[in-house]
């Protein structure tokens, strides 16, 4: 599902009517462009390159299904224990909602990608984080990867600079992660939906202006080197539930739980900002 996803939001699509279910203008060339003016220093070109699409969301199509939920203490069996929408069990259909919205959909360079993802000093730092996930019983993503930990921290971090400039509350917002190494996958839907079929005014679709984008992107990635909770935060070797989270608290990277696919957990700013000190490289290059 998310592998055709995925090619759709690359895929140039000519003569789109303004009511298809997915509406993109594909921006990658303009933002390729911007690597090479001359305004640019040479980190700002490190992270213009970083970036290998970037994808004007002007319209789009969620149907999202209640499949059932968990009380307290019945996702901690294994199986967990699901309690379906229809509590008598005697409905052969689920409640769902279809919504409309925008967003900005970026993918990482697969090149770079894959050279960061196999430096010794990434590798280590997530094999101290296997154990907990495994004993978790967690299987979402499967397998867990260094990718997945950057591209789930690197949405957190750009939805909180989305809310600081551009209106939008994190609450409203929503991340899809499209991340899979056989596929060679490594993308970020950042998105709003809502239940009125027009769809929401387009302002989160507008910041994918690629200066304007740019600029959130790196400020983004300023914020990841720091925290008001530092050095405890950077520093830490597990904290969240299950203690699934390192450099990652509500003070830099957390946000509304509505938001995240993965209930704020397997965050780290170490896999964005990078350590000189354990020689953890940052994928943009940026220190």
């Amino acid at each position: 599902e998310r592998e055709s996803e995925f090619k759709a939001f690359k895929k140039v699509l000519p003569d789109q009517r303004e009511d298809e279910d997915l509406v993109t203008r594909n921006r990658s060339d303009e933002w390729r462009e911007l690597g090479m003016a001359v305004d640019l220093n040479t980190d700002q070109q490190r992270i213009v390159h970083g970036v290998r699409h970037l994808v004007r969301v002007d319209r789009l199509k969620a149907v999202k299904v209640f499949q059932g939920f968990t009380r307290l203490g019945g996702e901690e069996r294994d199986p967990p224990e699901i309690v379906l929408p229809d509590i008598v069990g005697e409905s052969d259909w689920l409640p769902a909602i279809e919504l409309y919205g925008e967003g900005i959909f970026l993918a990482l360079d697969e090149e770079r990608l894959k050279k960061w993802e196999q430096t010794p000093a990434v590798v280590s730092r997530l094999d101290s984080l296997r154990p907990r996930f495994a004993q978790s019983g967690r299987n979402d993503p499967n397998p867990l990867t260094a990718r997945f930990m950057l591209l789930h921290t690197l949405s957190h971090l750009l939805m909180r600079q989305i809310e600081s400039e551009g209106g939008y509350t994190a609450a409203s917002l929503s991340e899809r992660l499209y991340c899979n190494t056989k596929e060679s996958m490594a993308g970020i839907l950042i998105y709003v939906a809502v239940p009125d079929i027009a769809g929401s005014l387009g302002g989160l679709a507008e910041l994918s202006e690629p200066r304007r984008f740019l600029g959130i992107l790196i400020r983004a990635l300023e914020h990841s080197r720091w925290c008001s909770l530092d050095p405890v935060c950077s520093n830490h070797e597990g904290q969240g539930p299950g203690l699934l989270n390192r450099a990652a608290c509500h003070a830099c990277v957390l946000v509304p739980d509505p938001a995240c696919e993965y209930r704020n957990t397997l965050l780290d700013r170490g896999f964005v900002k990078g350590d000189a000190e354990s020689g953890l490289p940052s994928f943009f290059g940026v220190t």
